[in-house]
């Protein structure tokens, strides 16, 4: 083999070699900056595959709970259970019935659980229903600052601001030392802010 053919072969060799080095380190760049984001992505979507995997959880007790609960229709846990669950997963018309059931068959004065149906009342769409309960505890229990604040937030949400702040100051002003309260005086804060 001649010298400069020898250079070539050499020549083509060393390019081809520089270019595969080249080409691995601009991929193991790329397969860096891949894993880069696809570990961002994975650490986004986290916080929605945990709430998901919460949900499905959630929703699996409830059927459980709930088919006892049918099947026991006198059994205050398995009733208010079912209840709650529901209530935390945002499913209110069988929140509704089971507070409905409860109160009507168990505890009819549990003042927390009155709480809880007349949000799912609202929930439901129906308003004037959801302020009656809750006139009511405040009728019995004047100065309850939980019936207070679900009160206001029902008129906040219905976009009565007026009425919504006027129930938020009435909280506040019941204690304001409470969590309620303090909560209250925060939203109240807000919502002057803004108005």
């Amino acid at each position: 083999m001649s010298r400069p053919l020898v250079m070539a072969v050499v020549g083509v060799v060393v390019l081809a070699a520089a270019s595969y080095g080249i080409s691995r380190w601009q991929f193991a760049g790329a397969q860096a900056d891949g894993k880069a984001k696809a570990d961002s992505a994975a650490a986004a979507n986290a916080p929605m595959r945990a709430e998901q995997a919460r949900r499905d959880t959630l929703e699996r007790l409830l059927a459980t709970v709930m088919g006892r609960a049918e099947q026991m229709p006198n059994d205050s846990m398995l009733v208010i259970s079912t209840a709650n669950i529901a209530y935390n997963l945002e499913r209110y018309d069988v929140a509704e019935r089971f507070y409905r059931r409860f109160l009507d068959s168990v505890d009819p004065s549990n003042v927390n659980v009155q709480i809880d149906y007349a949000y799912s009342v609202f929930m439901n769409g129906r308003m004037k229903d959801a302020v009656a309960v809750l006139d009511g505890i405040l009728k019995r229990t004047p100065k309850h600052q939980a019936a207070m604040y679900n009160l206001g937030i029902l008129y906040l949400r219905s976009n009565d601001t007026e009425r919504g702040l006027q129930w938020m100051r009435k909280c506040r002003d019941a204690d304001t030392s409470s969590d309620v309260g303090k909560r209250a005086a925060e939203l109240v804060t807000t919502l002057e802010r803004t108005s």
